[in-house]
């Protein structure tokens, strides 16, 4: 009689916690996979506010390349992205500033807040699809994903933004 009750308290404990293990190990490889996804740059298409494509492959560049998620409405954003654009930053770093807004909105956000100026090296984007936002799992901005020469990422930054850390 001992015998199958044991039997039966294994087949009990290891039905609680199968779900729990399985659970633990799905999350971990979502975020291996996530974390593989954005770890190399790749390719990205992206609109830009002249509604023509714009591919990170094709920019020459030797030094970092920084990825810039932003929303018109973000007051964060807003002053991060003036301060961009007034300052005489070193133009080694190529910034793609990425709004999954629509095209309308950003130009009007740029007439406003930025006065139309154009910086070399700072790229207005919108994210049409919505795609860019989905593969880096964007829910907040400012979110700011810095790629060495190689497109290999080298930091990550949530919410308020040093200004520096787009330089350094």
């Amino acid at each position: 009689m001992k015998k199958p009750y044991k039997i039966a308290l294994l087949f009990i404990f290891f039905g609680a916690f199968t779900p729990i293990t399985i659970s633990i190990y799905n999350k971990s490889s979502e975020k291996r996979k996530e974390k593989e996804m954005i770890s190399n740059l790749g390719d990205l298409e992206l609109v830009t506010l002249e509604n023509k494509e714009f591919k990170v492959s094709s920019l020459e560049i030797d030094n970092n390349i920084l990825i810039y998620f932003f929303n018109s409405n973000c007051h964060l954003c807003k002053e991060d992205l003036k301060e961009l654009y007034n300052q005489d930053y070193d133009n080694s770093n190529q910034v793609i500033a990425v709004s999954n807004e629509n095209i309308e909105q950003i130009r009007v956000f740029k007439e406003e807040n930025l006065k139309n100026k154009s910086v070399n090296n700072i790229k207005l984007v919108v994210d049409k699809t919505g795609k860019l936002f989905d593969r880096f799992n964007i829910k907040t901005t400012p979110q700011l994903f810095k790629y060495n020469s190689k497109k290999i990422l080298i930091g990550h930054y949530k919410g308020a933004i040093d200004i520096n850390k787009f330089y350094d």
